[in-house]
C-alpha cells in the first residue's frame, strides 16, 4: 500500500510538472506573438520614417509588416478597433503595391499583394459586430459579398453570404 501511495505521489508530481510546463510554453508563445506583432509595427513605422510614405517600396514592405502584426494579434484573439485600424492600413498599403504590380504586368505579385484585402474584410465585419455596431457590420458584409462575387472568390463569397443572412434574420426578429 505504501509503495502504491509513493508511486501515485510521484505520478501527481510529474503530472503537475508537465501541466506547468505546458502552461508556461503556452504563455511564452502568447508573449512572443505579442512581441512579434509589436516588432512588425515598429519596423513599418521605421520604414515610413526612413523611406517615406507613398513609394511603391514603402507600400509593399510596410504593408507586409502591418499584415504580419495584424495576423499575430488575430491569432491571439485580439480583434479590437486598433487591430481593425492596423488591418485597414495594411490592406491600403498592400492594395497600392498590388495595383502597381498589376500595372507593370507582374500578376503573381499583384495577386499575392491584393489577397490580404479580401482576407481582412470579414475580420472587419466581425470586429464591428463585436463592437455592437450591427448595422455597419451588415453593410460591410454586403460590400464584402459584392466584392467576392465580382472577383469570383467562392469560399469567401459563401462565408459572407452566410454572415449577411444571419444579420438579416436578426433584423427580422
Amino acid at each position: 500500500m505504501r509503495e502504491r501511495t509513493v508511486v501515485l505521489l510521484r505520478y501527481n508530481v510529474v503530472l503537475a510538472s508537465a501541466r506547468h510546463a505546458l502552461k508556461h510554453r503556452s504563455l511564452t508563445s502568447k508573449v512572443e506573438s505579442l512581441q512579434r506583432a509589436a516588432l512588425h509595427e515598429r519596423v513599418a513605422a521605421w520604414l515610413e520614417e526612413t523611406i517615406g510614405g507613398g513609394t511603391a517600396e514603402h507600400a509593399e514592405r510596410a504593408g507586409h509588416h502591418l499584415e504580419e502584426s495584424y495576423r499575430y494579434r488575430a491569432e491571439l484573439g485580439l480583434r479590437t478597433d486598433s487591430g481593425h485600424d492596423l488591418a485597414g492600413r495594411a490592406a491600403e498599403l498592400l492594395a497600392i503595391a498590388g495595383r502597381r504590380a498589376f500595372g507593370r504586368g507582374d500578376m503573381p505579385a499583384a495577386a499575392n499583394l491584393l489577397w490580404f484585402h479580401a482576407d481582412v474584410l470579414m475580420d472587419l465585419v466581425e470586429v464591428l459586430r463585436l463592437a455592437g455596431r450591427s448595422d455597419e457590420a451588415a453593410e460591410a458584409a454586403g460590400e464584402a459579398l459584392a466584392l467576392y462575387e465580382r472577383k469570383g472568390i467562392v469560399p469567401y463569397e459563401r462565408g459572407a453570404r452566410t454572415v449577411l443572412e444571419g444579420f438579416r434574420a436578426e433584423a427580422a426578429l
